[in-house]
């Protein structure tokens, strides 16, 4: 659905994970559909590399006559749950996602695309979307240590999904602490890549940033004054342990070779693990 600064070490750039991506475009068959984000702004890259191919535009930001799918009227409640209108060539629905996050409402039009591009209704599209359940490791709540409130976003990372877990994190009324652990495959980009996402966690609602992890130190240096970096897991634990309440929310985030889902599992309650 875009392309970011995800796995940068493997491919030397931003514009090395374009090209990359655009050879999914080469394996698709003269006449077959290329869904393509209108807002990602390589798009004309990839636009010009799929010759041959029916392009069919989705979006959220973007509009005009080329956008066939898009987002309109998103409103966020509280706990990062997210409601919209899916404009389509076929009429518009209203959709509740069980998904949490702004960033999943992209994801959400580019699968309605695909359904409907496929022979789906707008009513199918619709139920399809509205039954969505989220994934363990993305964007998950589960039950926490004494009540508190325990976000599971570790299956992966990039700063951008930092990004965007940082704005769910905003939404809610609970103290809010992001548990950030590091983000791999950043190559020569992995400093300041980690110092953006505490720049930008700095100018968000969030109240405490503690960080575990060789570049983490960068985060949290760049959050400013109430930040906390540990040594190591083991601290980092007994100091949300001791925080944990039925008033503070925790979003544990970091890349999988992070292991920062160990972090979710100590800090759930006993019976769910």
């Amino acid at each position: 659905t875009n392309a970011s600064a995800a796995h940068i070490e493997g491919f030397g750039s931003l514009q090395g994970i374009v090209e990359a991506k655009g050879e999914i475009l080469d394996g698709l068959q003269p006449g077959g559909i290329a869904l393509l984000n209108a807002d990602d702004p390589n798009i004309e890259q990839w636009i010009q590399r799929a010759t041959e191919k029916r392009i069919v535009q989705f979006g959220v930001s973007a509009a005009g006559p080329q956008v066939a799918y898009r987002a309109c009227d998103i409103q966020i409640g509280q706990r990062g749950q997210v409601q919209f209108t899916l404009e389509s060539p076929d009429g518009k629905a209203d959709i509740q996602l069980q998904l949490l996050g702004v960033h999943n409402v992209r994801n959400a039009v580019a699968a309605a695309a695909a359904a409907m591009e496929a022979g789906a209704s707008l009513a199918e599209g619709k139920a399809g979307l509205s039954e969505l359940a989220p994934v363990k490791g993305r964007m998950c709540i589960v039950p926490g240590l004494n009540d508190c409130c325990l976000i599971d976003d570790t299956y992966n990372a990039s700063p951008s999904s930092f990004m965007a877990a940082i704005d769910v994190l905003n939404s809610f009324n609970e103290r809010k602490f992001l548990i950030a652990g590091d983000i791999k495959e950043l190559g020569d980009e992995s400093v300041s890549a980690h110092e953006s996402v505490g720049h930008y966690a700095a100018n968000s609602a969030i109240d405490e940033l503690w960080g575990v992890g060789d570049f983490t130190r960068y985060t949290v240096a760049a959050y400013g004054g109430r930040g906390r970096h540990f040594e190591n897991q083991e601290e980092l634990i007994a100091a949300c342990q001791a925080e944990a309440s039925n008033d503070v929310a925790f979003l544990i985030k970091g890349s999988r070779g992070a292991h920062m889902d160990l972090v979710v599992k100590a800090m759930q309650n006993a019976g769910e693990q």
